[in-house]
């Protein structure tokens, strides 16, 4: 649902206020992962970026499971799906795995 809401703004001392419509969304707060230096945990996380695509919303980061520290071996991108926003799937790989797999940097360097 679109809210939307009135903004009045003074342009100058005792003149005419113009009036301007915002979109005003609502802004929801969730963890995806935690960031932690621990087994099945990646400590660096980093770019995150969330999309809606079939059915699923879809979150992407770089991360690295054995430092806090960026651009070292071993980084790479991970992905975590969820269907309602609130319940996220673990991190995997995002390009490593299935059946079209593409091949991991052999210096572990994600760039």
């Amino acid at each position: 649902m679109i809210h939307r809401s009135v903004i009045l703004v003074a342009i100058a001392v005792n003149a005419s206020a113009a009036q301007y419509d915002f979109y005003q969304p609502q802004v929801q707060h969730v963890t995806v992962h935690e960031g932690k230096l621990a087994e099945g945990h990646f400590a660096y996380n980093h770019m995150a970026s969330v999309e809606w695509f079939d059915g699923r919303f879809h979150c992407v980061w770089g991360a690295h499971a054995e430092t806090h520290l960026e651009g070292k071996p071993g980084q790479l991108t991970v992905w975590a799906t969820s269907p309602d926003f609130e319940t996220w799937s673990a991190p995997q790989p995002f390009a490593h795995i299935g059946a079209n797999a593409l091949a991991r940097d052999a210096q572990g360097v994600q760039w």
